[in-house]
């Protein structure tokens, strides 16, 4: 996935993914995080760009991309694959 991809889901200018990464670990974990999202979302890709924008009761009222601003994609990563795992594992079930 491209900056310019990225920038199409969440909205946000290109320029911005280089402003708040450091390094290229980062922007990999960007990669994956939106990969994520657009997967809980079901692949509609509007209604992940929003999710990045909402601010999230879990993550004390800041937006998912604030967390990635702070550095914490990752711990956003590992949340929503918990959350992805627990949804497939109830739907398995029934």
């Amino acid at each position: 996935m491209k900056r310019a991809e990225l920038k199409l889901i969440v909205g946000a200018d290109e320029s911005t993914f280089r402003t708040f990464t450091r390094t290229s670990d980062e922007l990999t974990d960007i990669r994956e995080l939106v990969e994520l999202v657009v997967l809980a979302f079901d692949n509609h890709k509007g209604k992940a760009g929003l999710w990045f924008e909402t601010p999230n009761p879990e993550i004390r009222e800041f937006t998912p991309l604030d967390w990635v601003r702070m550095g914490r994609a990752r711990s956003l990563i590992m949340r929503l694959s918990n959350e992805i795992q627990e949804r497939e594992r109830v739907t398995a079930d029934h």
